[in-house]
Order: structure tokens, then sequence, then C-alpha cells
């Protein structure tokens, strides 16, 4: 679906980004650090729920897609690493955007 949005926009003159909520999620050890720290709060033992996600990470992508940045990288998440309990990809994996600003993220 987000590729046919994608075109869409583009067709329309719209330079655009996919990016997913699911990407900004807290790297595998900080999520393993917060559910340890609130092991009675079973919506912290996983990720998904609020507070599993590095929001100023996504708001500093989504300002710098916002700006003139030569260069960003957006991040990736890798849900089937540890055994399903998910991590951020490696920097050098993130998705590259060059020529920013875009119009749709």
């Amino acid at each position: 679906m987000c590729d046919v949005l994608v075109k869409l926009f583009e067709a329309e003159g719209a330079r655009c980004v996919v990016a997913s909520i699911d990407d900004f999620y807290l790297p595998h050890g900080e999520l393993a650090s917060l559910a340890a720290r609130h092991a009675d709060n079973p919506l912290l033992q996983g990720r998904g729920n609020p507070g599993t996600h590095d929001a100023q990470l996504m708001r500093a992508t989504l300002e710098a897609l916002a700006s003139p940045a030569p260069l960003v990288r957006v991040p990736r998440y890798d849900k089937a690493a540890h055994d399903g309990a998910g991590d951020r990809r490696p920097h050098a994996e993130w998705l590259p955007v060059e020529g920013c600003p875009v119009d749709v993220v």
C-alpha cells in the first residue's frame, strides 16, 4: 500500500519517504532495561505500548526530513532480532534520504 501511495504522490510532484512508528522503538537494551525497571507493569514488558518508542529520535528525524538537510537517515527496526524481541538496525542500515526537505512522510 505504501508503494502505491508513494507513486501517486510522486506523480503529483511530491517527494515522499515511508517510515513506520515501529522503526522508532527503543533499542533492545533500552527496552530490556525499561521492562526490568517496571517489572510489575505488563504493558512495558515488550515493545508497542506508549513508553517503548524513542520519541526524541522520532522528532529529530521528522524535523530533519522537513529541513533542507543534504542527507537524513531514517531508522529501521528489526522485529526478528533477539528471538523476536527486536532491535534497532545499525545506523549504516537506516534508509538514506538525500535532498530534503520531503513533502510527505
